[in-house]
């Protein structure tokens, strides 16, 4: 696993100053990892490729668009799992995402 993630980047959004860090290939499907106190950012620094690797498409999704999301997958070289689910699967179908997770840490080995 990786042991550090890239630079700290910042962007101040009005009141609130955010600091951030990119991980996986820029053109591939975006994930957002929150962390809050007493945790920082590199909690997530060894699930982050794990989460960068697969990738779950809604297919009834008319926000997005399944094939948009799709195309952004495999154009990252994702694992996709296709689930009949709305634009936000982890609501509509909280049984797949945990799975797919489990599935990303059996295959590299950091499933306990």
């Amino acid at each position: 696993m990786s042991s550090a993630f890239g630079p700290l980047q910042q962007i101040d959004a009005g009141v609130l100053s955010v600091g951030y860090v990119e991980s996986g290939p820029a053109e591939g499907p975006a994930a957002l990892l929150l962390h809050g106190w007493p945790y920082d950012i590199h909690s997530h620094v060894d699930v982050a490729p794990l989460l960068a690797a697969e990738a779950v498409v809604a297919t009834a999704d008319k926000a997005a668009g399944a094939d948009v999301i799709r195309s952004m997958a495999e154009r990252a070289g994702a694992t996709i799992t296709e689930v009949d689910a709305s634009h936000v699967v982890m609501v509509s179908r909280p049984d797949v995402v945990p799975d797919v997770i489990r599935m990303a840490a059996a295959t590299t080995g950091a499933g306990g």
